[in-house]
């Protein structure tokens, strides 16, 4: 069992990945609505900046093992191939959890999808308030699923934090025009199946051990690869509108911080509960709302937002509880690789 310190240092690095991961989803949303365009179309326009975003901090990753071995890196460096010693041979191994980690970008990018473009485009461009009230309940999922298939252990403050933050972000979405019809509901229920299915391959990853950086940029990529494919066939078949060279550097941007957020969320599931990670990453409607400065801020909106508010900071309550020494939460049981009973053979 983990010791108080250990464990509030890893609560902390939690929330500070989680942290990242939202505002480099706020700033991506953000950009992307300044985008001219159908919403659904920048969003796989952007997607070529995750790519440049992963190539980036692949080539950083490189330099950096480059100067920490003093040799240039080869597949024996490699954290994407395991070399194992059998019957007096080296053989190389593919880690079981780089497959989940691959699994983690297709889901995200799935979500996406189904949100803007089954969820607001096909119903009519009617708004994405009745798809995002519906993907709010994913940290309630994903807690859900978190505690009976991966016997993550929640705590009293967990439970707290991510019900005053669903119940927040929900009276937040109520208050926006809510037009739609089943298909609407069926977007918003489709993205959800798929959000959850990101936060549980991602925390299988964890489960097998696999490196935390190399998942995260295997999982940005994975959603990028995917996504700017899909553009490319688009386009190429004339079936979406064509942008200036200005507009797809503009969109490109966007999926910069896309990616950023996709790499940051991924590691913040392998490190900490699913649940929430997920309540605070669906925070940024508000930061977007913020930004956007759209709409009267009337008593309805404050209360919303103090609400969660207060849920934020009961979650981040008992990091401050362990730090004094209070007793309020049991600590949080890790898994080790193959001991969780969901990798049993």
């Amino acid at each position: 069992m983990e010791s108080d310190e250990a464990y509030s240092k890893s609560n902390w690095k939690v929330y500070l990945l989680s942290f990242i991961g939202l505002i480099g989803y706020t700033v991506g949303e953000y950009i992307q609505k300044q985008s001219p365009g159908r919403m659904w179309e920048v969003q796989l326009l952007s997607y070529g900046g995750s790519l440049v975003f992963c190539l980036v901090l692949a080539f950083a990753s490189w330099c950096k093992m480059y100067y920490a071995i003093g040799i240039c890196p080869n597949i024996y460096h490699s954290t994407l191939i395991n070399p194992v010693y059998l019957d007096g041979k080296i053989r190389f191994k593919i880690p079981k959890g780089l497959p989940w980690s691959l699994l983690t970008g297709l889901f995200s990018f799935l979500g996406f999808l189904s949100f803007f473009y089954i969820g607001f485009y096909l119903d009519g461009n009617k708004g994405i308030g009745v798809p995002a009230l519906v993907v709010l309940w994913s940290p309630v999922a994903a807690g859900l699923l978190g505690w009976l298939w991966l016997e993550e252990n929640h705590t009293l403050c967990d439970l707290i934090g991510i019900c005053m933050i669903v119940v927040g972000t929900g009276l937040h979405q109520l208050l926006q025009p809510l037009e739609g019809t089943w298909v609407s509901y069926l977007g918003g229920f489709l993205a959800l199946v798929f959000f959850i299915g990101r936060y549980i391959t991602a925390k299988i990853s964890s489960f097998y051990k696999f490196d935390q950086h190399t998942s995260g940029i295997l999982s940005a990529a994975s959603e990028g690869t995917t996504g700017f494919l899909l553009w490319l066939v688009l386009i190429n078949l004339e079936e979406i509108s064509d942008f200036t060279t200005q507009e797809q550097l503009f969109c490109c941007l966007a999926g910069f911080f896309t990616g950023l957020g996709t790499y940051f969320l991924t590691r913040a599931l392998m490190e900490g509960i699913s649940g929430v990670v997920a309540a605070i990453v669906i925070m940024q409607t508000f930061l977007v709302s913020a930004i956007q400065g759209s709409g009267s801020f009337g008593f309805w909106q404050a209360t919303s937002l103090f609400i969660a508010l207060v849920g934020l900071l009961t979650l981040m309550g008992q990091c401050f509880s362990l730090c004094l020494r209070f007793d309020l939460n049991p600590t949080i049981k890790h898994h080790s690789g193959l001991d969780s009973p969901l990798l049993e053979d």
